[in-house]
């Protein structure tokens, strides 16, 4: 009786075990979903998703540039985790994800767009062999303050005249917070995981993700939550990204105090200015 009793409470406690929770934004566990070449199927479904409905070709076939390596996520050294990838017109894509949006971020995503673009030519290649390259920022958090809108679209492009200078420049803004839990597209299906995949059950998924390529996506959360290696590299980045976003914010409160030093010198220079023009009236 005692050794069943055992028994019973290792089982409860490796049910509660199955039940960690994943956040799938997380950049170890969005490259295993969108970044590995088992999982090719689901980042072609994504990009569909994303573009076809804002006139983008179907893509049907994608080779990864840097598919998924559990190895580079075994410490807590934070590396550069994007997902790159070409598809069979030749056109590139770059996706990413944040957490969190760090300074200057608007320009973090011109400067990999850029870089990108012009790795594609080697010594001597003439820029007509340059193809499109299609950028997609996944953000946790809200970076276009004036828009409720949660998807951005941003071209090469004179809105005086409305001319698009060249079809190569495409960077796609996803914000998260922005998004409603209102499913009607694939883009909504996909928005819905990443927002609430942390705080869903992979065993009994809501109505809106019982989709084959949800369900796969679900699937690599629970791999990450039951599977004690994988559990550990996502909590060796958790940990890090926590010690990153507190460096971030020290930083800034840095920034708030030096302004706040700044103002009170010029509020001092100008009293005393003020002081001196009054003595030298009398």
């Amino acid at each position: 009786m005692k050794d069943k009793n055992i028994a019973q409470n290792q089982k409860t406690e490796y049910n509660e075990d199955m039940k960690r929770r994943i956040n799938p934004m997380v950049d170890c566990v969005f490259k295993a979903i969108l970044g590995a070449e088992e999982h090719k199927n689901l980042l072609i479904h994504f990009l569909n998703a994303v573009l076809e409905p804002r006139g983008y070709k179907k893509i049907t076939h994608v080779i990864i540039k840097n598919p998924y390596n559990e190895k580079e996520y075994e410490t807590d050294k934070l590396t550069i985790v994007d997902v790159k990838a070409t598809d069979n017109e030749g056109s590139y894509y770059q996706v990413e994800v944040h957490l969190s949006n760090e300074p200057g971020l608007k320009k973090h995503m011109l400067f990999n767009w850029g870089d990108m673009y012009q790795k594609q030519l080697s010594e001597g290649d003439g820029f007509e062999m340059l193809k499109p390259v299609i950028s997609i920022w996944l953000l946790e958090e809200s970076l276009i303050t004036d828009s409720p809108s949660f998807h951005h679209q941003f071209l090469a492009y004179d809105p005086k005249n409305k001319i698009i200078l060249c079809e190569d420049f495409n960077i796609h803004l996803l914000e998260v917070k922005k998004w409603k839990k209102k499913v009607e597209s694939e883009e909504d299906r996909w928005l819905y995981f990443f927002k609430e995949g942390r705080n869903l059950d992979a065993d009994a998924p809501p109505e809106e993700l019982k989709t084959s390529e949800m369900e796969e996506a679900m699937g690599v959360l629970k791999e990450f939550s039951e599977k004690e290696k994988a559990y550990d590299r996502y909590r060796n980045r958790m940990r890090a990204l926590s010690m990153v976003k507190s460096f971030e914010n020290k930083i800034k409160n840095l920034e708030v105090e030096k302004d706040s030093a700044l103002k009170e010198k010029d509020s001092a220079l100008k009293e005393k200015d003020s002081a001196l023009k009054e003595l030298k009236e009398k």
